[in-house]
């Protein structure tokens, strides 16, 4: 996948489907103190058989807090 890069680590993987070129994905966060402030960091990888030899696309990472 020449011109992608991985910038995150697959500790979670989750399928999501899309349609029309668009997908939505939620989390759901336990109610607890201790994790305000966490930061977390996420990207998606897409099948694209247009895009190269591989047949995928990335995102570019992306990064959140919790609770902010």
């Amino acid at each position: 996948m020449s011109g992608c890069s991985q910038l995150v680590d697959a500790q979670v993987i989750d399928f999501v489907a899309g349609a029309g070129g668009a997908a939505s994905w939620t989390w759901t966060l336990p109610s607890q103190p201790s994790l305000f402030g966490a930061v977390f960091y996420n990207q998606a990888f897409a099948i694209d058989p247009a895009a190269n030899a591989f047949g995928w696309t990335v995102t570019n990472g992306g990064v959140g807090t919790v609770g902010f």
